[in-house]
Parts: structure tokens; C-alpha cells; sequence
């Protein structure tokens, strides 16, 4: 059954439970209505012959009579009246002359009292029997009896509890069938198919264990979702595909590059030693065999470390030590570029890093910095870790970011004085192949847009984090976040 029939028809149920709940209590008081009638009707007309001697009595309609005797008739009736049972009198004209019961339910009025004689009439609390009286063949006067129906009352009070519990457990019996379908037909099928979309989103190819055979929306979900699970498979496999394509395209470019560059430097490298003096020509050969080859193995870089399979054999380091020899060495480039740079390490602890490529990484953060510095600027290279004190030449917003609250971590940090970078390029700076603004940079002849992004995948196979820190001033930052080993680790 299609879901949505099967909500319509519990919504019936639901609707149709009331009005059978009524049906039934009416059958009820029918039925029980139907039993005490003959016993009420002679019930009532054995004690309505019993009261007539009294009630019959002229005196008490206002002839006359013995001194007393309306006294003592009125008392009469008095006694014989209780909560079950009342009387009224009512004289020729329909006047109440006396009743035991002020406050008698279903006491009439002056029209009614000429109505309904000789029936004995039923409502929900009460049977109502008048009669007139006769005294020389003349009406004198009226009376009426008031019988309770407690006892038919109290019947349809049961039977009332007997519906009303009926409902409940009806109500409640249906509410736990509907949950329980509403779990086996909906809600357990829907938590299973979240289940397989999450498993097969973070890679995962199990066989899915969801019946797609269901004849329900539920069953259509399930086929639509294994329609598009092999669908996704078969275009994640014809990508995996073109990008190993890809991979060795540009492997074999690069190789095919490489050898013969490597035959044109050696041979440049051999003529302008045996001439002996410098020579612009060959050294502008030499500059850029360097600048073709380092693309290359940027691009050569970059396609290994978009492999998902490439792993880095890391190596404990201690902190201290290996970043004071990491960052050691670029005195000279800054000269060269009319820069000066200051080194601050105060690292604590062991790394696991892979030293060759941090290399490589300091290699581009610190080429970018001099490329993006201002003449006579000074850039500022450091490694500091959790506790330690951030340098005094960060700057006092840069230290207020979200990245220096990390725990157990070093960051290396980079800043330097330069034009700042644009919020719409910070977005996009680590895209491959993108090129920052050249009216930034001191020379034209810029990397190969790859760099950046190359750091920052070597960042995070260390497990690390790398972020730009640019402000409205003339700093910026670029800041490494890597973990250390924890204390006790193996």
C-alpha cells in the first residue's frame, strides 16, 4: 500500500473512531432504555395506585371538612414523599396549592397542568404521571407525581464510562498501531537510506541493505537513490580515470622537458666557464633554464600531491632545532632585493614533519614575501609554539586570530611590509595557477601561480593548517599551523 493510502485510511479511522463511539453508547442506551421501561412503567404504577388514596383526598383541593384534616392529610403526603419521589396539587384552575418539593425538578406550570393528563411522561432525570380529581362528577382539582430515574440514570452513566473507555483504548490502540507502522513504513527505512547517503558521501561502497522491491514512495526513493549512486560511481570512475590520464600526461611533458633543459643548462653552464667573464647572454639562459625547470617541478609537485595516494614519511624533529636551520639562508635574497630579514625562533617540543618539503614550503612563503615587499622593508620570519610568547612584531590584530588558540601546535609565521592583499583575492589565493595583482610584485617575472598552493597541500598532509592574514595596513601574514607530538607519545 502506497503511503500516502495508507495515511488517508488511518486518517478515516481517526475521524470515524468519535462518531462510532456514539453510535455505540446510543445503542447502549437504547437497549438499556428499552429493559426498564415495562419494569418502570409497572413499578411506578404500583406506587401511583398506592399514593391515589391520599392524593384523591377532597379536603386537600378545598372542600371542607373536619377541623384539622388538611393538616393532617399535608403531613400525610409529607411522610410518604422523598428524594425519589414528590408531589404536587393544583386546584381546578391550575394553581399550585401544594407541593413537598420546592425545588422539584420538572414542576409545572399553570398551562401545563392541563396537559399530558393520564400519560406518564419520561426525560433524562424523571417520569411525570397527572391525573385530575373528581368529586361529584366534577373536577376539583389536580395532582402530579414526580418519580427520580436513579437507577435508569446511574445505567447510563456506566454505559457512558463504558464508551468513553472504549474510545480511549480504541484511541490509544490505534495511535500505537500508527506509530508502529509509521516506523516500520517510514521512519526506520528513511533512517537506514540516511545512513547508506552518509556512508556513500564519505566513500564508502557497501552493498546497500534497503529493499528497493517496496511498492511505496519509500521503495521509488530507494531505487532513485541506488540509480544515482551507480550513476555517481560511473563518473567518479571516469574521473579518476582522466585524472590519472592527466597525471601521466604531465608526468611524461615534465620528463620530456626536463632532459633536454638539463642538456641546455650543462651546456651553458660549460661555455660561460670557459669564457671566463660574465656574460649576459648565457646568464639570461642559465636564469631561465632555472625559472622553466623550478615550474616544471612545480607542476610535477603539484599533480603528486593531488594524488589522494601520496603519503610523506614523516619524521620526529625537535622543534627548536630544525626550524633555526629551516630558516636560515635567506639572508642574501633579501639583500638582493634590497630587503631585510629578521629571524625569531622560540619553538618548544618535536614535530612530525618531512623535512624536504618544508623546505619547499618555506622556500615559496619566503620568495612571496620578498617578491611582495617594499623596497628597504623588512620581513619577519618565526617559529613559536603554544606557550611561548607571540613576537612583539606580529601584529596586535593577527595575534587576536582564531588560529594562535589552537593547542599543542607550532606555527610558523611570516610576515611581511607590502601592499595588502584584497578580500576577493584572499579567497581565491590559493587556487592553482593564480596570479596576485603584478603591479604588487618588484619584478615582472612572477612563479608559476602554483606555489601557494603546493604549501598548502603540504601543510595539510602534515595535518596542519595554513591561513593569510591581511589587513588595511601595509603587513601581511601568512601563518603555518602544524601539531606537535604530544608528551608520552610514542
Amino acid at each position: 500500500m502506497k503511503i500516502n493510502t495508507w495515511l488517508m485510511v488511518s486518517y478515516l479511522i481517526v475521524m470515524a473512531l468519535p462518531v462510532a463511539v456514539f453510535i455505540f453508547l446510543l445503542h447502549l442506551i437504547q437497549s438499556f432504555d428499552k429493559e426498564r421501561d415495562i419494569a418502570d412503567y409497572l413499578e411506578i404504577q404500583s406506587k401511583t395506585n398506592y399514593y391515589e388514596e391520599v392524593l384523591e383526598n377532597p379536603i386537600l383541593y378545598g372542600n371542607p371538612g373536619p377541623a384539622g384534616e388538611l393538616q393532617t392529610e399535608l403531613s400525610r403526603l409529607e411522610s410518604l414523599s422523598s428524594p425519589d419521589v414528590s408531589f404536587s396539587i393544583f386546584d381546578r384552575e391550575g394553581n399550585r396549592l401544594f407541593t413537598t418539593h420546592s425545588d422539584t425538578l420538572g414542576s409545572s406550570s399553570t398551562e401545563e397542568v392541563f396537559q399530558h393528563l393520564y400519560e406518564l411522561r419520561a426525560s433524562y432525570q424523571t417520569f411525570q404521571y397527572k391525573e385530575p380529581v373528581l368529586y361529584n362528577n366534577q373536577i376539583i382539582g389536580f395532582y402530579e407525581i414526580i418519580f427520580s430515574r436513579n437507577e435508569w440514570i446511574s445505567g447510563v452513566e456506566k454505559r457512558k464510562t463504558w464508551a468513553i473507555a472504549l474510545f480511549a483504548a480504541a484511541f490509544l490502540l490505534i495511535y500505537w498501531i500508527a506509530v508502529k507502522l509509521v516506523a516500520v513504513k517510514v521512519a526506520t527505512p528513511l533512517k537506514g537510506l540516511m545512513e547508506e547517503m552518509k556512508a556513500f558521501a564519505g566513500g564508502e561502497q557497501e552493498e546497500s541493505a534497503l529493499s528497493p522491491d517496496r511498492k511505496d514512495e519509500i521503495g521509488a526513493l530507494i531505487r532513485q537513490f541506488n540509480e544515482m549512486k551507480q550513476e555517481l560511481l560511473i563518473k567518479q570512475n571516469q574521473i579518476e580515470k582522466e585524472q590519472e590520464q592527466k597525471q601521466f600526461i604531465v608526468a611524461s611533458i615534465s620528463h620530456d622537458i626536463k632532459t633536454p633543459l638539463t642538456t641546455i643548462r650543462a651546456t651553458a653552464e660549460n661555455l660561460f666557464g670557459k669564457m671566463q667573464q660574465e656574460n649576459k647572454g648565457l646568464r639570461s639562459i642559465l636564469e631561465k633554464a632555472d625559472f622553466i625547470h623550478g615550474m616544471i617541478d612545480d607542476l610535477s609537485m603539484y599533480s603528486l600531491l593531488k594524488s589522494n595516494e601520496t603519503k610523506f614519511s614523516l619524521v620526529q624533529v625537535e622543534a627548536m632545532e630544525f626550524f633555526e636551520m629551516l630558516l636560515s639562508g635567506y639572508e642574501e635574497l633579501a639583500e638582493e632585493h634590497n630587503c631585510e630579514l629578521h629571524l625569531t625562533v622560540s619553538a618548544e617540543g618535536s614535530c612530525l614533519l618531512h623535512p624536504k618539503q618544508m623546505m619547499r614550503v618555506t622556500d615559496n612563503l619566503i620568495s612571496n614575501a620578498v617578491r611582495h615587499t617594499f623596497s628597504d622593508g623588512i620581513i619577519n620570519a618565526g617559529a613559536i609554539s603554544a606557550g611561548s610568547p607571540i613576537p612583539e612584531w606580529l601584529c596586535e590584530e593577527y595575534r587576536r586570530h582564531p588560529i594562535f588558540q589552537l593547542m599543542d601546535t607550532v606555527w610558523l609565521v611570516i610576515q611581511n611590509e607590502g601592499s595588502p592583499i584584497p578580500a576577493e583575492e584572499k579567497e581565491a589565493i590559493f587556487e592553482p595557477l593564480y596570479q596576485l595583482d603584478p603591479s604588487r610584485t618588484k619584478k615582472a617575472n612572477r612563479g608559476s601561480g602554483l606555489g601557494l598552493s603546493i604549501s598548502k597541500m603540504i601543510i595539510e598532509k602534515h595535518g596542519g593548517h595554513i591561513e593569510i592574514l591581511s589587513g588595511e595596513g601595509s603587513h601581511t601574514a601568512v601563518v603555518c599551523a602544524l601539531p606537535k607530538v604530544k608528551e608520552g607519545a610514542a
